[in-house]
């Protein structure tokens, strides 16, 4: 899946998976799954324009997000009224305000070297990624973010070849994470408004699952 599928979509408001409110689950769980103890910055990757990105804002966290889409990017601070400077590099764009900044670009291409992060919310960056794509994008968590605890939103459903979204079990979710983090899973529920259902008129069943994952090796 190349990146201009997502670009496309965005340019023929194909934006279905956008949602007009924040996460329930966000809401629910965000304070229990937060420690005070830890610096407050907090990566929502293929974020969108996600209200989620506001929740998180207001919570008192430094925002940082990543999204290939300018123009959803742009759609976020216009709609939201937020004053924003942009920054050019190579292969990517900063979008800076004072509590959110996206980098707008393939976040495979994104300088993490200097960025630290005490959270990660993931709701819709795994489940979007084929398996080749979602194994490299774990293995790019591990690797610059390995001390930070990740909140991560899952679907499940009867077919593994459908999507994005994709299905995904708990047992997968162990198979990428589990060499790193310990895994809870926080939540499971079955989706019966059939309004709801991704794939409403290809899958057998509809789950969703919540997981917090907390880093092994942290001291």
């Amino acid at each position: 899946m190349e990146k201009e599928f997502w670009i496309e979509k965005w340019h023929r408001n194909e934006i279905g998976f956008h949602q007009n409110d924040v996460h329930p689950d966000l809401k629910k769980y965000w304070d229990e799954f937060t420690e005070k103890k830890l610096k407050k910055t907090v990566f929502v990757p293929l974020c969108g324009k996600s209200l989620d990105l506001l929740f998180l804002a207001k919570k008192g966290f430094h925002v940082i997000g990543v999204e290939i889409s300018s123009l959803a990017v742009e759609q976020f601070f216009a709609e939201n009224k937020i004053a924003c400077e942009k920054k050019d590099y190579s292969r990517y764009t900063l979008y800076k305000s004072e509590y959110i900044d996206i980098y707008c670009g393939d976040i495979f291409e994104v300088d993490f070297s200097e960025i630290q992060m005490s959270y990660i919310y993931d709701r819709a960056a795994l489940i979007a990624l084929p398996l080749p794509m979602r194994i490299k994008y774990a293995e790019l968590i591990k690797t610059n973010f390995p001390a930070a605890k990740i909140f991560l939103c899952t679907l499940e459903f009867g077919h593994l070849d459908i999507g994005p979204p994709f299905s995904l079990s708990q047992q997968q979710v162990n198979e990428l994470y589990s060499s790193v983090y310990q895994i809870e899973q926080k939540e499971m529920r079955s989706i019966l408004d059939s309004s709801l259902w991704v794939h409403k008129d290809s899958v057998q069943f509809n789950k969703h699952h919540l997981f917090f994952l907390t880093p092994k090796d942290v001291r």
